[in-house]
């Protein structure tokens, strides 16, 4: 007899195979044209096959990863018996598989392509395809999730209520500042891979793909550091505020970091809700 956990655990087994199996239908046509009019760049009959490949792979990753970070907290804790804020880490690891799900299709796509003859057109940088200003607030948030260590450690040892230990705050804003450098990483090596120079017309289109890619991880990865230094934040005023009201201030704080995660990740990681950049059009 299954128990709870075991239940869960093979309903969403059930959906991740029909998510990854569900044949191509009329949406994912629609959503080849918002990509197309988003990214700007000219089809032929060859290479729209590959970015209907890029963007299926793309979409059945993300929606995998995003259910299975999103469930994980609550299978681990129904099998390990651990006890912990289940909901709390949900939407973090959902974003998480969310981001790991956008990187199927770039290896899936340019895997299989690796053995034509590529080359690089010119250097290429990561602000080629990213605003100074987003790629500043990104390495920020991972400097001030480490920095407010500091503040949090002189100022707990004399608050009024109850609070995390140093060490733990310690390991939460280094697991912050490491997910900065991870995501930077990510977006650096996505950046150096080679693309054919067969055709001109293979090369932009390539470059959008590109362009799309370190835009969802970008969007998700901003979206994570928030996750981290809101309650960072949040926690520090709890110690710095005496009494009641540095227990509501912190609250506010960690609905207004919730709510501006998800309207970073909405806004920046969509593959086709805005123009995105690229080498040729930031250059151009």
């Amino acid at each position: 007899m299954l128990g709870p956990v075991e239940l869960v655990a093979v309903g969403v087994l059930i959906v991740v195979v029909v998510v990854w199996l569900a044949p191509r239908s009329r949406a994912d046509d629609a959503e080849l044209r918002r990509w197309v009019e988003a990214t700007g760049v000219d089809l032929t009959p060859a290479n729209a096959l590959v970015v209907q490949r890029y963007l299926l792979l793309s979409r059945r990753g993300r929606r995998v990863g995003a259910l299975v970070g999103f469930i994980s907290p609550w299978v681990y804790s129904g099998i390990s018996s651990a006890s912990f804020d289940e909901g709390g880490w949900a939407l973090s690891l959902m974003l998480v598989g969310y981001l790991l799900g956008a990187l199927v299709a770039e290896v899936g796509v340019h895997r299989d392509r690796e053995t034509e003859t590529t080359a690089l057109m010119r250097p290429r940088r990561l602000g080629d395809y990213l605003s100074v200003r987003l790629l500043t607030l990104q390495r920020a948030l991972g400097v001030i999730a480490l920095a407010m260590i500091v503040p949090y450690g002189l100022l707990q040892p004399d608050a009024t209520i109850d609070l995390p230990g140093v060490g733990t705050i310690a390991s939460f804003g280094l697991g912050g500042a490491t997910i900065a450098v991870a995501v930077e990483v990510i977006e650096r090596r996505i950046v150096a891979r080679r693309q054919s120079l067969a055709d001109i017309k293979d090369v932009e289109v390539d470059d959008a793909m590109r362009s799309t890619s370190i835009a969802m991880v970008a969007g998700t990865g901003l979206a994570l550091l928030i996750q981290f230094v809101g309650p960072l934040v949040a926690i520090t005023l709890a110690a710095a505020i005496p009494g009641e009201a540095g227990g509501i201030v912190a609250g506010v704080t960690i609905i207004l970091t919730l709510l501006l995660s998800l309207a970073c990740w909405l806004d920046v990681a969509h593959p086709t809700r805005y123009r995105v950049r690229g080498m040729q059009r930031s250059s151009g």
